[in-house]
């Protein structure tokens, strides 16, 4: 969870920067607080191929006293091959 001081001059908590649930473009889902959660897999194939595969989920929300809404979290995930 991170969460900002009301006199931060940097703005809100924004979702898509830094590596923060990816696929999500940054500031699309911004507010004073936020939690997020991501788990990712890589598997080594043969002949330099893999496969990954990442699940991810978050909210966004406007007061610190209010509670997480499972209902209104944030999902992303895929599975991709990839060639090394």
């Amino acid at each position: 969870m991170h969460a900002l001081p009301e006199e931060s001059p940097y703005g809100n908590c924004i979702y898509g920067a830094n590596s923060q649930l990816r696929g999500y473009t940054a500031g699309r889902y911004l507010d004073r607080y936020m939690f997020g959660t991501q788990l990712e897999y890589r598997l080594t194939l043969p002949k330099r191929f893999g496969l990954v595969t990442f699940g991810g989920s978050a909210e966004v929300i406007a007061d610190g006293n209010q509670p997480f809404r499972t209902k209104a979290f944030y999902r992303a995930a895929a599975v991709a091959f990839v060639f090394s």
